[in-house]
């Protein structure tokens, strides 16, 4: 598979959804100097609010670990488009931002864990993170998400590791970790990201029914006041440390899978001139 490009700064890299996953591999790729757009929802469904460029998606400007997210029109983002200093992040479908932004890669981090639609042009080199992708089917490469030895590995061949349904431990903590609605509705706050809750005590409600913490911690991600949320949804999630890392900072897991991310352009897009690990 060869993808020819002059410089780094020709090429576009597009993000489908940048959650702080998604905004780890983004932030990874424009500081190796690739012009970065992400298409996002106008509510995205990002729940670690405060490290993701989605939430520019609502704001309008985020800063995240030194790089600006900045939302734009679709049409702004037409070649040349704009100085390459920035993210920029756009409220469009998928295909309109592909025409428009004629990306040279596209990366899908929305970390459904399931193939979504629209399927991606092949002539794109199609990236994707986590599960729920295959390598050599619907994308080019698959960057692996799991924790564990194989973090930020690109499988040119088959697919990451299922779908475990169960969280990441942190602390000693999994599925306690995670904030999910009880059922559908509203989402009302009483606490926001950085808030310290007990277990047992409520975040908010859906639709007058409780949401409580099951343990004692940081509220280190948690939805917007307001958003629509359905039953079982995932809302946020507690850090049980006693030190969390500041909630505005890029996760060692997230830098790992950008790592990835960068490996699998350089590799697929040969012939461009990037610039040394």
């Amino acid at each position: 598979m060869e993808r020819s490009a002059s410089t780094p700064g020709d090429l576009r890299v597009l993000f489908l959804g940048c959650g702080d996953l998604g905004t780890g591999a983004a932030h990874r790729v424009h500081r190796a100097g690739m012009r970065v757009a992400v298409v996002e929802l106008a509510i995205p469904l990002a729940v670690r609010r405060c490290a993701a460029f989605a939430e520019a998606a609502r704001a309008g400007e985020v800063v995240i670990d030194g790089v600006r997210c900045l939302r734009l029109p679709l049409e702004e983002l037409r070649p040349p488009g704009p100085p390459p200093g920035a993210v920029t992040l756009t409220l469009a479908s998928i295909e309109a931002a592909v025409e428009v932004f004629a990306p040279h890669a596209v990366v899908d981090a929305r970390m459904a864990k399931r193939l979504l639609p629209p399927p991606l042009p092949r002539s794109l080199l199609r990236i994707a993170l986590g599960p729920g992708h295959t390598a050599g089917d619907d994308c080019d490469a698959v960057v692996e998400t799991l924790r564990g030895p194989s973090l930020g590995a690109v499988l040119w061949r088959g697919a990451a590791t299922a779908d475990t349904g169960q969280p990441g431990g942190v602390g000693g903590e999994t599925t306690g970790r995670v904030l999910r609605a009880p059922v559908a509705g509203t989402l009302r706050l009483t606490v926001q990201p950085g808030s310290r809750v007990r277990a047992g005590e409520a975040v908010g409600n859906v639709a007058g029914t409780p949401v409580r913490a099951a343990i004692t911690g940081m509220v280190r991600g948690l939805l917007a006041d307001g958003d629509a949320v359905l039953a079982g949804q995932k809302l946020g999630d507690i850090d049980p440390r006693a030190e969390p890392p500041p909630l505005d900072s890029i996760s060692d897991k997230a830098r790992v899978i950008g790592e990835g991310v960068l490996t699998a352009l350089r590799e697929g897009l040969r012939g461009a001139s990037l610039p040394p690990p």
